[in-house]
């Protein structure tokens, strides 16, 4: 029994141990493999095997030619600070265009180019999220929009890095100064975030093109036309100063190129025209209902009397000042609208596609949402849509009824009912103007959740006579 008992320990670490080896030599492996992917984008999908074919002679090579610039500023210390991941807090320190101040991109005569935008922080690039980045390339990309559309260039590629990861020379320039010279800035590709307008619409923003190159650690030079980073309002830069909302678009020609610039940056490419299953698996779950509403046209499942019903979105926050039944709004609103209306609701998410959500809003009539800075997509909505904006009770702020009056959007909006007893104190004791006139108040009740109650309706009632 000893003998027996002495050759079966070892066989039992034997049998344990070799599992674990396997698995360690499997883990290596891995890691070898995956290594230098620097994945800082969020929501990351996987990649099919064809597209990264496809990608990697597209964006995998060690120099990028026809490359303009921005450099973007870091506010001073003390100052009001961008927020990276908030689409509105981010994007006001980015606009207006004020293209009359920039160079002009066309001097060069090149049949396309490539953008590089600049940030002062290495931060900015992980906390951007995929509608903040596609906010920010559309407003730098606006520019590049010619007024003949026949002859329409635009930026290739969209390449985000930190300007604390890149290094600049200049090629025979008398002055170092970025501004205005032509230099080279090299920075290693695991330090790069790159979309391109070859990808999927679902990877558009939310996946990094540069993740499938192999070689993270090479380095990539870029050919840099570098534009002036002067703004309209003189001593500042890019990035720096935080703008109203009525100052964003001088013209009603800036506003077009913005819209055009969405167009662009959201084409339709041969990897979006899949078989409907396909289409059907990708659509993140958040956005499912707009699979038989607003992208029922992108999905090809409307049939011919779907085709022919107007579209309204409910577009419902997920954290804050929320409706506070979304199926009960969704029902007042299907009622309220009639058989002719389709609608469909929308649940926000940060790594829902921005260029889904375009092509969800960019034929709707309606949209409807609480207060908050998913507001910005009045910009997506058709000339002479309707945004239809619902406030918590004793809050009202009215910068998105400027900006959808610039891309032609009407606004219309109400103030909800108070859902809480704290609420209903608060409403007592405050009016509205006085609330808003008070840090305190304003604060507590900005948060709040909204109904969609009987003015909500009686308001929706009208819209309905008007169109």
């Amino acid at each position: 029994m000893r003998v027996k008992t002495r050759f079966k320990r070892p066989s039992r670490l034997v049998g344990l141990c070799v599992p674990l080896v396997f698995a360690f030599v499997f883990a290596l492996l891995h890691l070898a493999t995956n290594s230098g992917a620097g994945d800082t984008n969020r929501g990351g999908n996987q990649v099919s095997v064809r597209e990264n074919a496809l990608s990697v002679g597209r964006f995998c090579h060690s120099s990028i030619q026809n490359t303009y610039a921005y450099r973007m500023n870091a506010p001073e210390k003390g100052e009001k600070q961008p927020r990276p991941g908030h689409w509105f807090h981010f994007i006001e320190f980015h606009l207006p265009l004020s293209f009359t101040e920039r160079s002009n991109p066309f001097d060069l005569d090149v049949g396309s180019f490539n953008l590089l935008l600049l940030l002062p922080k290495i931060s900015w690039i992980s906390e951007l999220t995929p509608m903040t980045r596609f906010f920010l390339s559309a407003a730098y990309s606006a520019p590049f929009v010619r007024r003949d559309v026949a002859a329409l260039v635009f930026p290739q590629s969209i390449t985000f890095l930190s300007a604390e990861n890149s290094l600049r020379s200049t090629h025979g320039m008398k002055s170092p100064e970025i501004d205005g010279d032509r230099a080279s800035i090299v920075a290693k590709r695991s330090h790069i975030w790159t979309s391109t307008i070859h990808q999927s619409i679902f990877d558009r923003f939310v996946r990094s093109d540069a993740l499938i190159c192999r070689n993270a650690d090479g380095m990539v030079e870029f050919d840099t036309e570098l534009l002036s980073t002067n703004v309209a309002k003189s001593g500042t830069g890019f990035g720096r100063v935080n703008s109203p909302v009525h100052e964003w678009f001088a013209t009603i020609e800036e506003a077009q190129a913005m819209r055009q610039s969405f167009d662009m940056l959201c084409r339709i490419v041969s990897a979006d025209e899949a078989n409907s299953a396909e289409l059907h698996a990708r659509v993140p779950r958040k956005l499912d209902e707009a699979k038989t509403g607003c992208l029922s046209e992108l999905m090809s499942t409307a049939n011919e009397d779907d085709k022919k019903k107007r579209q309204a979105v409910i577009y419902q926050r997920d954290f804050n000042r929320k409706f506070s039944d979304v199926n009960q709004v969704k029902s007042e609103i299907k009622r309220a609208l009639g058989p002719d209306w389709s609608v469909s609701v929308v649940m926000h998410d940060d790594d829902n596609p921005p260029c889904l959500l375009y092509h969800c809003l960019k034929r709707v009539e309606l949209l409807i949402t609480p207060h908050g800075f998913q507001s910005m997509l009045t910009m997506f909505l058709p000339t002479r849509a309707y945004m239809f904006e619902i406030f918590p009770s004793r809050y009202r702020w009215t910068g998105y009824k400027a900006l959808g009056l610039m891309f032609g959007v009407r606004h219309v909006w109400v103030e909800s009912h108070p859902l809480t007893m704290f609420g209903r104190a608060l409403s007592a004791a405050f009016t509205t103007k006085r609330c808003m006139a008070s840090y305190f108040c304003r604060y507590l009740v900005r948060k709040s959740d909204v109904s969609f109650d009987e003015l909500s309706s009686s308001t929706l009632e009208k819209i309905v006579e008007r169109t």
